[in-house]
């Protein structure tokens, strides 16, 4: 049983985690600033270059399948692909 709640929460953070970074993305440089992303890539954002976006919706992409695998462990719907079992 605890074992569900803590996939549950730790899905839960893990959708916010994505949503913020979906956040940054559609606030541009002054959010990459805040949050820490470095001068580099808000700079980037400023001018209107693309990479900052993707590689931002790239690690929101990773939160969010993240969150898709906590998902089913918690509702016991988790299918392992057998590596590791004997």
């Amino acid at each position: 049983m605890l074992k569900r709640y803590l996939l549950m929460s730790s899905a839960c953070c893990s959708l916010l985690v994505a949503l913020l970074h979906v956040f940054v993305i559609i606030n541009g440089a002054p959010a990459y600033r805040f949050f820490g992303a470095g001068e580099t890539l808000a700079s980037m954002a400023e001018q209107g270059s693309w990479l900052p976006g993707v590689l931002t919706a790239g690690i929101a992409l990773v939160f969010v399948v993240s969150t898709r695998q906590r998902l089913a462990g918690g509702f016991g719907r988790y299918q392992s692909c057998g590596w590791g079992s004997s």
